[in-house]
């Protein structure tokens, strides 16, 4: 009789008869007691008139612990049955349904489903931190967390995924405050920022950020984290619980601030461009499939950067470093900081020598990655890749195989678009600018309230028609460029629309115009709105094109170049008659904002806020809405677009 992993049971039946074997565990050593095995159950069979009972230890995985109590109570029915059993035949059945029911009880998997497998290590974590004794052993908190990643591993996509990964946050902050380990609240901290980069609407991840929040400010010395996860909950679950205290954290923190400010002593100057430039932040985004990391300057500075192959026999694996010329580590960078976002282990910073500080980017294995920079201010971006990326559903035809209609030759085409994933589900809006950055302000108006107002009501208008609708901004706030695009892409959404209002020198100049990636500028015009968006001036597009080329080849190009065609036609079609609108049609231009995404996107200027004629249609209300429908009529005709693929 064997239980699970192979373990003997101790004893043998033959003709009804007990036959005494010593126990053996795995490395065939004798157990203790001459009818106990060190890893599993030891059933004696009973003298005739005895009672029949178990004896030995039950030594498995905690998730198999409740089997204990059942495998017990089995037993003890089984004292009666025992009496009936005379047979051979018998006792041989018998043994054999003792044995299916210690196996099924063993696995948790069999025996009970995930909602009861999670309420059970949600019992277990409660239990434990009741226990003033047991919650002092570091061991009985891996055991909980070894349930929990049993949860999740069981349905990494399931409702309980989410909880599962925060109640392992939960763990390990109650590691830390045993062991006083940086390391535990850290991971803890992990564990809370994949959940919410994983399951960014589950209605717990407030909590989760909440939570890492506090770690932050009160464990691990980062201010900067912290205020960043405090305003995620601020920003991006304005309707949770944990809205209040987020926003009086920020209050504090920013209070706290301007304190240490006014005390400080008076501040160097800002450093020349002979000078050394400062690193001044190392901020990073990641998901499953991409990390961005970004090192922001004071000025610009020299670079180099090399992948470097792994070390076994040192314990170092695949890394790419950043050399920065002429540099000096900012007095508030961390110089190691621990990611393990299944990408990335984390990041090393250091000063190399006198004149170069370096970063290393420590990579789980090898990853592709991309390194370029961006103005104004100066920062350079690293993109870290993961090798197995799916691809984007509103452009999953280009992954259809030659052979994709004889395999779905049986399946109505109305149900082939779901089949095949060629739908449009998810829409983020970008609204432009935003905070100190307003964007072009004439005639009494700023564009980042023109983007703003016009990106809500776009975004009302899609989720009427059933679209899932998020925002890189909902609020006065500023977003860099590039974190724009990379909240589209951690997302996974299906389309990236960046609204924006123009502006040119001379008044006269009207117009509504949409613009998708390229590398080369459709007009001068094109070039010269490209270079206002991006923040430098003109002669430096065509610098960017160079830096950003292998970008531009990995994006979305051709479908963006539709999706901008649909949303012009549809938008010049729906305002025209009542306003006038004149048309500028569909362009092309290397924008910051939209470099790098993975889905369809595309940059919409409204109007000039430097013409009068257009400055008063932007400023109604009634022209606003007319746009925002226009907007729409595009994207679904870009929807129906993709989906007549499927009928073709």
């Amino acid at each position: 009789m064997i239980f699970p992993e192979g373990r003997d049971i101790g004893i043998l039946l033959i003709q009804g008869k007990r036959v005494a074997r010593p126990g053996k565990n795995a490395a065939g050593q004798r157990g203790h007691h001459p009818y106990q095995g060190l890893g599993g159950t030891c059933a004696s069979v009973p003298p005739k008139g005895k009672s029949m009972h178990m004896r030995g230890s039950l030594r498995i995985h905690p998730i198999h612990n409740f089997a204990i109590a059942r495998v017990s109570r089995f037993a003890a029915r089984g004292a009666a049955l025992w009496r009936h059993v005379r047979r051979p035949v018998s006792v041989l059945m018998f043994t054999l349904l003792l044995s299916a029911f210690c196996w099924s009880t063993a696995s948790p998997s069999r025996a009970m489903g995930i909602g009861q497998q999670f309420n059970e290590a949600y019992r277990e974590f409660h239990s434990l931190a009741k226990d003033t004794k047991r919650k002092r052993f570091r061991s009985h908190w891996e055991d909980v967390e070894a349930l929990f990643n049993a949860v999740y591993s069981r349905n990494p996509k399931g409702e309980y995924a989410p909880k599962a990964l925060y109640y392992n946050g939960r763990v390990y902050e109650e590691m830390g405050a045993v062991s006083f380990v940086d390391s535990d609240y850290a991971k803890a901290v992990d564990y809370y920022h994949r959940a919410a980069e994983r399951f960014p609407t589950h209605t717990w991840i407030d909590d989760c950020l909440y939570r890492a929040g506090v770690l932050l400010r009160d464990k691990l010395d980062n201010p900067a984290g912290a205020h960043r996860d405090f305003l995620a909950v601020v920003r991006e679950h304005p309707d949770g619980d944990m809205r209040e205290r987020a926003q009086r954290a920020l209050n504090e923190l920013d209070a706290t601030a301007a304190q240490q400010q006014a005390a400080a002593p008076r501040p160097r100057p800002v450093s020349t461009a002979d000078g050394p430039a400062h690193l001044d932040m190392i901020r990073y985004r990641s998901s499953d499939d991409y990390t961005r990391v970004v090192l922001e300057m004071d000025h610009p500075v020299e670079y180099v950067y090399k992948f470097l192959d792994p070390i076994p026999e040192k314990g170092k694996g695949h890394r790419v470093y950043i050399d920065l010329r002429n540099a000096r580590m900012g007095a508030d960078i961390d110089r190691n900081v621990r990611i393990s976002d299944g990408i990335l282990r984390g990041y090393r910073v250091g000063q190399n020598d006198a004149q170069t500080t370096r970063v290393v980017l420590d990579l789980l294995k090898y990853q592709d990655h991309k390194v370029f920079h961006l103005d104004n201010p100066f920062r350079i971006v690293v993109d870290v890749y993961s090798p197995d990326k799916p691809p984007s559903s509103a452009t999953a035809q280009q992954s259809i195989p030659e052979d994709a209609a004889k395999r779905y030759e049986d399946v109505d085409p109305q149900d082939l678009v779901k089949v095949l994933g060629l739908t449009i589900k998810t829409v983020m809006i970008d609204a432009g600018h935003g905070a100190h950055d307003k964007g072009a302000a004439h005639n009494g108006l700023y564009e980042k309230d023109i983007n703003l107002t016009v990106a809500k009501e776009v975004g009302a208008l899609l989720e009427k028609e059933g679209f899932h609708v998020l925002y890189t901004r909902t609020d006065d706030t500023f977003v860099p460029l590039e974190e724009r695009t990379a909240m589209a892409n951690m997302s996974k959404v299906d389309l990236f629309l960046s609204l924006h209002c123009n502006a040119f020198r001379k008044s006269s100049i009207r117009g509504f115009e949409t613009y998708s990636l390229s590398l080369k500028s459709s007009s001068e015009q094109a070039r010269r709105v490209a270079a206002r968006e991006n923040g430098v001036q003109p002669h430096q597009i065509s610098d960017l094109q160079f830096i950003l080329a292998d970008l531009v080849l990995n994006s979305k190009v051709e479908e963006s170049s539709d999706l901008a065609e649909d949303i012009q036609r549809n938008v010049v079609r729906h305002v025209r008659g009542k306003y006038g609108i004149r048309d500028h049609g569909h362009r092309h231009a290397p924008f910051y904002v939209l470099m790098g995404a993975k889905m369809p996107a595309v940059l919409v200027e409204m109007g000039y806020l430097t013409n009068r004629h257009d400055a008063a249609n932007l400023g109604s209300a009634k022209y606003r809405r007319r746009i925002a429908e226009g907007i729409v009529k595009g994207v679904l005709a870009y929807k129906k677009r993709i989906e007549s693929f499927a009928m073709n």
